[in-house]
This record gives structure tokens, sequence and C-alpha cells, in this order.
């Protein structure tokens, strides 16, 4: 019982630090190891039970997926990280300093804000600040600083309301 015992927990972490597409998609889906939040939170059982599953696949397919990943790139399969530009302006519409610039403030908000994020400018290590005459502060963040905004994001009551992000 102890040798299965160890045998599948070095199986789990073999699974769970694999990069292999399979693997990598029911980690996200299911599991959560990489990520905050799995797609179906309460399906960690199901995940787990796939993973020795995805992880034979993703061993008898590995050429097949080496040579996807060389032509395709990394996020040919697990999309970028990068947010929805239509989610990001949806999100902008409760932002009470963008509701008290004019239409015509609003609208150049809008277009600087698509253009930064097309432009490569917004990263994760970036915050954006909105000023009153409807321009976007780009302000790079340290880790630590970072860290601070997501820790801060994450109470709510915490935060002013009016600000779009603070450093």
């Amino acid at each position: 019982m102890r040798r299965l015992m160890v045998v599948a927990i070095a199986l789990m972490f073999a699974v769970s630090s694999t990069g292999c597409i399979l693997s990598r998609l029911t980690d996200r889906a299911f599991v959560g190891f990489h990520v905050k939040r799995p797609t179906y939170t309460d399906r960690k059982v199901t995940g787990l039970f796939l993973l020795p599953f995805t992880f034979a696949i993703d061993l008898v397919t590995l050429p097949i997926q080496v040579i996807l990943l060389a032509i395709a790139g990394d996020d040919f399969v697990m999309g970028s990280d990068d947010p929805d530009p239509a989610q990001v302006m949806l999100s902008l519409k409760d932002n009470p300093t963008f509701q008290r610039l004019s239409d015509a403030q609003q609208l150049t908000a809008a277009t600087e804000l698509s253009a930064l994020m097309a432009s490569g400018q917004v990263t994760r290590g970036t915050s954006l600040a909105l000023t009153d005459e409807g321009h976007w502060l780009v302000v790079e963040l340290s880790a630590e600083a970072r860290a601070q905004v997501i820790a801060r994001a994450a109470r709510p009551d915490a935060a002013p309301q009016e600000y779009a992000c603070a450093p």
C-alpha cells in the first residue's frame, strides 16, 4: 500500500509538472496547479482522474506536439493571457472616472486604450491611470508594487472605487 502511494504521488508530480498540451489543458480546465482558477472549480477529482491518461497520450504524441509548438508557437493551444479588448472596454464603462468624462473624452480614452493595447505597451508589469482629460498614463511596476496592486484589488473595500488602478 505504501509503494502504491509513493507511485501515485510521483505520478501526480510528473503529470503536474509537464508542459505537454493535453496535460496543460486538463490542468487549466479541472485541477488548477498552474492557474489561479480552473475553468471548472468543482471538478478537481475529474481532473486528477484524467491527468494520468492525458500524460500517457502526451508521451505518445510528443513528436507531433514538438513539431506543432515549433511551427505555431506556445500560444496556439492555450491562447494568450492578454485581455480581450472588447471585455476591457465593457469594464471601462463602469469606471467612475470614465463616466465623468465628456463623450468626446470617452471616445479619446477608448481609442487611446485600444492603441496602447495593440502596441504592446500594456503588459502584466504595467499599471494604467486615467487622467481627468481622458488620457492614459502607463506606469511600469516593480514586482513588489505589482503584488501590492493585486493584493489591493483582491480587497475591494480597501481601495476607493474612483481610481482605475493605482500603483
